[in-house]
């Protein structure tokens, strides 16, 4: 089933149907992608406002749906270890593995925060932070905070500026790239300050 297939079998659908096949799906989006949960948000929105009803709903229940299978992907990076996660998710986790552990040493769950909104690090931070053994509290704060900002933009742009679906698409992609290469940027600026300080730190010890 192709995204606009997705779509046009979710119009379909009653309310409240439709509200469980969008956080079911959202939960599916951890583990393979059969709609990004941005694009569930935004296609919630649309049609609420199309109908004149809240966005809220939608909203929530894949928000729910969202960080409820990122941190069932945590529990089982956790429980199973790096090597899962690289074998399972099909992921190439050496890399993001390192980088999600400095960043973490250094600045603590707010990095985790912006990892979400890195590519490559979005879908690998959650299995990856449960493989190192990170605290969970912080974990699902930091997935929680992240989708609700995130959605919330999604849903906001959804309700307010978009006249039709293909200009959502449109406008989803272009804020997508943004805040991205903005949060991969701050990201790397932290990481690499942090770095330089310990190299000087090292270089300075007796």
């Amino acid at each position: 089933m192709n995204l606009q297939s997705a779509l046009d079998w979710l119009i379909a659908q009653p309310t409240g149907a439709l509200l469980v096949a969008m956080f079911l799906l959202a939960i599916a989006e951890n583990f393979f992608p059969p709609i990004p949960a941005d694009t569930l948000v935004a296609f919630g929105a649309f049609l609420a406002a199309r109908k004149g009803e809240s966005a809220w709903p939608p909203f929530l229940v894949i928000w729910l749906g969202s960080v409820g299978g990122a941190l069932g992907t945590y529990t089982a990076g956790r429980r199973f270890g790096a090597g899962y996660v690289r074998r399972r998710m099909h992921l190439d986790a050496n890399g993001a593995e390192q980088k999600l552990r400095n960043a973490y040493v250094r600045f603590g769950w707010p990095a985790l925060v912006l990892s979400r909104f890195v590519p490559g690090l979005r879908a690998a931070m959650p299995p990856l932070a449960g493989a190192l053994r990170l605290p969970f509290t912080g974990v699902a704060l930091a997935i929680g905070i992240a989708s609700a900002v995130w959605y919330g933009i999604v849903a906001f742009l959804a309700t307010r500026v978009g006249r039709s679906w293909e200009s959502i698409l449109d406008t989803l992609g272009a804020i997508g790239t943004g805040t991205a290469i903005g949060a991969a940027v701050l990201l790397a600026i932290l990481v690499g300050a942090w770095l330089v300080w310990r190299r000087r730190r090292k270089a300075a010890a007796p």
